[in-house]
């Protein structure tokens, strides 16, 4: 069972990248910007995201992300956060803007039916490596997952019922990130003496799941908060004024 979690976290740390960089070429596709400004844009958006991967990649197979006695603060950090600040920086460039902002929502909310992967958050604390409490989000992540399907559908049809089910999804969404990762805090040795603690999120390939998925999750979330209700209302004040 370890070899197939192992195999599945690898799976992961792949498919997600993927799915995050489908949703920006969306973006590009459906944005205004010239065909030889698209291209540029494309390049940057693959080498961009390849990169980012590789660094988790080699940086979980060497062991920097890892638990080390001693440390004051999870490493796991680092990655976690940093990309969710520099993405929502992004939205301060004109060009990334308008491609973000291109992005059909159903697309933002769709890819998220990867969420449905965390079902392992079931299987994984009964293995005895990480603390029951992350049951928690087994069950948060594949709420958040079906909500994806649903509410993606709802908008893509333009739904009557498809504000509701954003905000649903939204609501588990968020809750479930924020969920796990203050588990994975509570519980990480440099503050918890729990047995077992959270120390395995940061080994090779559960690391996959908050140094890729969480911080790609919470930036789709962010970009479908803005297509929703940010972009929605400064259209339809355009149109009144």
């Amino acid at each position: 069972m370890d070899r197939i979690l192992t195999v599945l976290g690898g799976i992961l740390g792949i498919v997600v990248p993927v799915l995050f960089a489908f949703a920006l070429r969306q973006g590009v596709a459906r944005s205004p910007l010239g065909e030889a400004q698209k291209a540029s844009c494309r390049t940057t958006i693959d080498v961009g995201i390849t990169l980012w991967t590789a660094v988790i990649w080699i940086a979980s197979w060497t062991h920097l992300l890892d638990y080390h006695a001693g440390d004051a603060w999870p490493r796991i950090a680092l990655p976690l956060f940093l990309p969710v600040i520099v993405a929502l920086a992004m939205l301060l460039h004109p060009t990334a803007r308008t491609i973000i902002d291109s992005i059909p929502a159903a697309t933002l909310i769709g890819v998220q039916a990867f969420r449905l992967a965390g079902f392992v958050f079931l299987i994984i604390p009964g293995l005895g490596h990480l603390p029951p409490a992350f049951v928690s989000g087994g069950y948060g992540d594949i709420a958040t997952g079906l909500l994806a399907i649903v509410a993606g559908l709802a908008l893509a049809r333009n739904s009557s019922h498809a504000r509701s089910w954003f905000v649903l999804f939204s609501a588990v969404g968020l809750g479930d990130l924020l969920n796990v990762a203050g588990l994975l805090f509570w519980f990480y040795p440099s503050w918890s003496h729990a047995v077992p603690s959270s120390a395995a999120l940061a080994d090779f390939s559960l690391v996959m799941v908050p140094a890729l998925a969480a911080p790609i999750a919470l930036i789709l979330h962010c970009y479908a908060l803005r297509s929703v209700f940010v972009r929605r209302h400064a259209t339809v004040f355009q149109r009144v004024r």
